[in-house]
């Protein structure tokens, strides 16, 4: 089983092919570049340098959401295109549980966070089952800082912060006088940020799949300019 994973939910464009457990080649870019203008020659690029074509690849993995908008918008338009082209089947994955393979094998809960701006995350809580896989104890939401840190303070087990916006939480944590050294971490910078290989493997552990004309994207709030 092959699968190319496809992941544009924040600033870093990433996309990664994974093959019978392992992860064969990923390519990452946090530069800032327009999503619409790197992932498909970052998913040519795997593809050439792992001596693939699109035809060996079994499924389609795409990060689908919470997220940007107008990268989960980017990332979805591309798998859709390929699939439509196809006829491969997809995978969306949770972009908050894809991120927690970061971190698979760790001990404790993990506390995945995406900036949503204005005070406010995309964030969960996991913990890692005795299968290996991410279990839910606080659904994908979208929460002020101080929420999810009135979360993390019911907790005595250590919490993990991982994702785009695993400083924000941290440092309010600290600012609000509940951090505690023993029980919350931050994870390592290398480790933190969205990345497809974690969505690959994610995506592994998934049966369901959906054609390309099926995949919608989980926004979990509406856009600025649709609120009021």
């Amino acid at each position: 089983m092959r699968i190319l994973s496809v992941e544009t939910s924040a600033k870093t464009a990433s996309a990664a092919i994974w093959q019978d457990g392992v992860v064969i080649g990923e390519y990452n870019l946090n530069a800032g570049y327009t999503h619409s203008h790197t992932i498909m020659p970052m998913i040519q690029s795997l593809l050439d340098m792992t001596g693939l074509s699109i035809d060996g690849i079994d499924r389609i993995a795409v990060a689908a959401g919470p997220g940007s908008f107008t990268g989960l918008r980017i990332g979805m338009a591309a798998v859709k295109g390929i699939s439509f082209a196809t006829g491969i089947e997809c995978i969306p994955v949770s972009t908050l549980l894809a991120i927690c393979y970061n971190l698979a094998g760790m001990g404790g809960i993990i506390c995945p966070a995406m900036d949503a701006r204005r005070d406010n995350v995309y964030t969960a809580l996991y913990s890692f089952g005795s299968d290996g896989r991410p279990e839910s104890l606080y659904a994908d939401c979208a929460a002020t800082l101080a929420e999810i840190t009135a979360e993390i303070d019911r907790l005595d087990q250590p919490v993990t912060i991982i994702g785009d916006g695993a400083e924000l939480v941290y440092g309010h944590l600290k600012d609000s006088g509940i951090y505690n050294p023993d029980r919350h971490m931050l994870a390592p910078i290398q480790m933190r940020l969205q990345k497809a290989a974690s969505l690959a493997v994610a995506a592994g552990h998934i049966t369901e799949t959906v054609s390309g004309d099926r995949l919608l994207p989980v926004y979990l709030r509406q856009p600025m300019a649709m609120q009021n």
